[in-house]
């Protein structure tokens, strides 16, 4: 029977070969599978071209089986016309669903194609319109440090190609224009629907929006860059202002996860939720909003639920738990007093005083290594972190060097640190790699005191102060052995907390990027996690 099949395979290799041929179409190679029905009903990515194109397709994509084809046009200009403003940085790609019947054109493919360019303005992926005999732009994004973009279609069957403008201005001004309150963007660059990064170059603040206007005229304004709603401007500059000086990049995305859906080598291009039991897809009974999640068992390090686990994202103030294992590593001298320096309000880098946690500490005040700990966990207070870090007698560079060897030394392989506080969207982990370093630092009975404390209360050589925590979850009917909140508006809402059922299974639950409007309901998310891993924790 396999015979059979290889032979029939073969022939239908050779009848579409020479189809080509016959077409004359130059510079042409061809990848051809079938899709069957096991395969289809697990989801697939199909590899083509050494990995140059890809295609996920989802289950419940295909109803029916059938054959794929791709092609691989290698001389672009050769095949189709390419717009005299745009440069083609990649081949033109062909895939085809044969059996179209079996297309379900409500459910998108993921695509994925590599490019060749280190220009750093934008560019997408476009499919060939014959009715229009011209290239249509389809929504894509950038995966960080690959060189590839993706997309999703609804298409059984399209010609790609990336294709990039290099007209696009990357610097200047910005103002902003009161509309639909959203992060949005007019841009005489981009087209609708394009999402893209705009950073101020003053203060290194950022922010992704999505072009939904055209605007503003060159001819009138011609160093405006790009104009924002006012809901996006303020996340990188006071309205006041009236304009700031920007950077426009193509929105990239952190590195997708290829999440293994069945057995075998089948994969699909995606970063949806999984949890790796006897090969299969395991569903939460409860929803989550969190972007990226892993559950882990405390004592042994095993997975029990991943959702993008491996996703590289901004973690905000959990930042803060690798700086204190930094700091424990160093063997601080709790009771030594220290002087508080102005270099300490350099936090203020990246935030208004009004906007973070904050103690207002005065040049020359005094107060010892035990209580900017404390402060640093239990109140998330950034400047007395950075008293803290200081304290080692290291300078800035130095700690964090320090501070991303001993992340490395975790197993944190997909995690690096700018500054110690968190403020910075730059300091980057992964759920799966936070973890990690939760199973090690909330071992330690300083961090238990320092994260599972409601208030605690200092005095230094000039004032007392009091802090109270807001981790809700240690008001609630849980028996928590540590956490730690945090939140940026790139990072989103994120928790990292381990907790005992009071028996003796121990999980740890790590949450991240949780952009839900409810202030609070990522507690409630991370509870039901905690009390789900701690009734699944044997189940494993």
């Amino acid at each position: 029977m396999l015979k059979k099949y290889i032979f029939i395979l073969i022939l239908f290799s050779i009848f579409i070969v020479s189809n080509v041929a016959l077409a004359e179409e130059p510079s042409l190679d061809i990848n051809i599978l079938k899709i069957d029905t096991p395969t289809l009903q697990a989801g697939y990515t199909i590899n083509g071209f050494d990995g140059k194109f890809r295609i996920g397709i989802f289950p419940e994509v295909l109803s029916q089986e059938t054959i794929v084809a791709l092609k691989d046009f290698y001389n672009p200009r050769d095949i189709l016309p390419i717009p005299a403003d745009k440069e083609a940085v990649s081949h033109i790609y062909e895939f085809d669903i044969h059996n179209k019947e079996a297309f379900n054109n409500e459910k998108p493919i993921v695509i994925e194609i590599k490019y060749d360019s280190d220009y750093v303005g934008f560019r997408s992926i476009y499919y060939f319109d014959k009715g229009s005999n011209s290239w249509i732009l389809i929504p894509s994004y950038d995966i960080t440090g690959q060189k590839k973009l993706r997309a999703n279609l609804h298409l059984p069957y399209a010609r790609l190609i990336v294709l990039e403008d290099n007209g696009a201005m990357e610097t200047g001004t910005a103002s902003w224009y009161k509309w639909k309150n959203c992060d949005c963007a007019a841009s005489p660059d981009y087209p609708k629907g394009t999402q893209l990064k705009v950073t101020n170059l003053d203060n290194g603040k950022s922010v992704i929006v999505t072009v939904n206007d055209y605007g503003p005229e060159r001819d009138k304004f011609p160093n405006r860059a790009i104009d924002l709603d006012k809901v996006a401007f303020e996340k990188i500059a006071n309205p006041a202002l009236g304009l700031c000086s920007v950077r426009v990049d193509s929105y990239e995305k952190e590195n997708d996860t290829i999440v293994t859906l069945s057995t075998g080598s089948k994969e699909i291009l995606s970063s949806d939720p999984i949890l790796k039991k006897d090969n299969k897809l395991i569903e939460l009974p409860f929803e989550t909003n969190a972007e990226s999640i892993t559950v882990i068992n405390a004592k042994t390090g095993d997975i029990l639920y991943e959702k993008n686990g491996n996703e590289k994202r901004p973690v905000a103030s959990l930042t803060k738990l690798m700086t204190a294992k930094t700091i424990l590593d160093l063997n601080p001298e709790w009771e030594r007093a220290i002087e508080y320096s102005i270099y300490d309000d350099d936090v203020t880098d990246y935030a208004g005083k009004w906007e973070m946690p904050y103690l207002d500490f005065i040049p020359g005040e005094k107060i010892k290594v035990k209580d900017l700990f404390i402060s640093s966990l239990l109140g998330s207070v950034s400047n007395a972190t950075y008293a803290l870090y200081r304290s080692t007698g290291l300078i800035r560079s130095a700690f964090m060097e320090v501070m991303n060897r001993k992340a490395k030394e975790l197993g944190m392989i997909n995690s690096s640190f700018t500054e110690a506080s968190g403020l910075d969207h730059k300091n980057i982990s992964t759920s799966h790699d936070m973890a990690k370093l939760g199973q090690k630092i909330f071992n330690n009975f300083d961090i238990l005191v320092a994260t599972t404390s409601k208030n605690y209360s200092f005095s230094s050589s000039s004032d007392n102060y009091n802090l109270k925590t807001k981790n809700k979850l240690l008001d609630r009917d849980l028996y928590i052995l540590g956490a730690k909140t945090g939140y940026l508006h790139e990072a989103g809402k994120c928790i990292m907390v381990k907790a005992d059922d009071r028996n003796g299974n121990q999980v740890i639950v790590t949450a991240l990027g949780n952009f839900s409007e409810n202030r609070d309901d990522y507690f409630d998310e991370v509870e039901k996690l905690i009390n789900w891993g701690l009734g699944n924790i044997n189940d494993q």
